[in-house]
């Protein structure tokens, strides 16, 4: 057979050409640039970190303008993420958010912003859709901090949807507990997503958990405080409407008499997680024999091979394809 020749392929297209390397802004599409709406700005700051936009509404007045003033602005901070919270930059950032729903994201409390941390909250928890507080627990607190803290987490929180509290230390202990009916002034009817790192006791007269549905508990300084059968019963009436709930269980302590009737879980719990430490392959059979547990649809249990003192910061994250009791 003849080798073809390049007139058997004259009728097909040609290759593209290669593009060009982007030059250096024109003047045009700078004038593009400018004729951005304040709207499409706020769009695109949106996927900028919160360092990233306090830098994006330094670069010109129109961009300030946008993203500290205009009615679109609350797109930009409604996610405020901030490991490291400085009480200033707290309080400019909700100011710039206005009066639109914000998300307070891994918030710091330390000795030395906690007072400041607790007016912000105070002034503004009626915008709060997610609260989520970290305290620094080896830091030395004043005797008031406590109290004024608190008295901040029970003004009204008609937008709160997710709350996290990281609580190790147990230094809002008997404050918390004192309040705990009057928490978030009992107007909370969103919140449906809470984290706790704290005794469930101190929260145990609370009427606004009622409606949660996911639920993620830690019982600190498991060394010293088991989690035992009191913890999780206390659990079971706080969170009545419950439906995911995940426990970090490091050490269980079991009754010294078997109970001739098991915990009662709520009806709505339909998915139980127990993170356990794989030290101790005994912890979550243990709390298993103790609740009556042959109604929920999924039993996950994950077991680590460290003895962990992890925070909740992060829900439990499992494959379903995994065991399953």
């Amino acid at each position: 057979m003849a080798n073809p020749t390049y007139s058997d392929y004259s009728d097909l297209p040609a290759s593209p050409a290669p593009p060009e390397a982007p030059g250096p802004p024109t003047a045009r599409s700078a004038c593009l640039v400018k004729q951005l709406t304040d709207e499409i700005l706020c769009a695109i700051f949106v996927y900028l970190t919160v360092g990233g936009g306090v830098r994006a509404s330094a670069v010109s007045r129109a961009w300030r303008r946008a993203s500290v003033s205009s009615p679109s602005r609350a797109q930009v901070w409604s996610r405020l993420r901030l490991p490291s919270t400085r009480p200033a930059g707290l309080a400019a950032l909700l100011a710039r958010a206005g009066a639109g729903p914000v998300q307070l994201l891994e918030i710091e409390v330390n000795a030395g912003n906690i007072a400041a941390v607790g007016k912000c909250l105070a002034a503004h928890m009626e915008h709060l859709a997610a609260l989520h507080l970290n305290f620094i627990y080896y830091d030395k607190y004043e005797e008031d901090d406590a109290p004024a803290f608190v008295r901040a987490l029970c003004k009204p929180a008609p937008m709160l949807v997710s709350f996290a509290l990281v609580d190790a230390g147990s230094f809002l202990g008997e404050a918390l507990h004192s309040a705990a009916s009057r928490l978030f002034g009992r107007q909370a009817p969103h919140l449906r997503k809470v984290k706790l790192y704290c005794f469930v006791q101190n929260i145990a007269r609370s009427p606004v958990f009622a409606a949660a549905e996911e639920v993620h508990y830690a019982h600190p300084n498991p060394a010293s405080n088991q989690l035992c059968s009191t913890d999780i019963r206390d659990l079971f009436k706080v969170f009545p409407s419950v439906r995911t709930l995940g426990i970090q269980i490091d050490r269980y302590k079991k009754r010294v008499k078997p109970a001739s009737l098991p915990l009662q879980p709520p009806k709505s719990l339909t998915t139980l997680v127990l993170c356990a430490n794989g030290a101790d392959a005994g912890v979550a059979a243990n709390l298993l024999r103790e609740v009556r547990h042959k109604e929920i649809e999924t039993i996950h249990i994950d077991y680590v091979d460290y003895p962990f003192w992890r925070r909740p910061n992060q829900e439990f994250v499992w494959d379903e394809n995994d065991s399953e009791c």
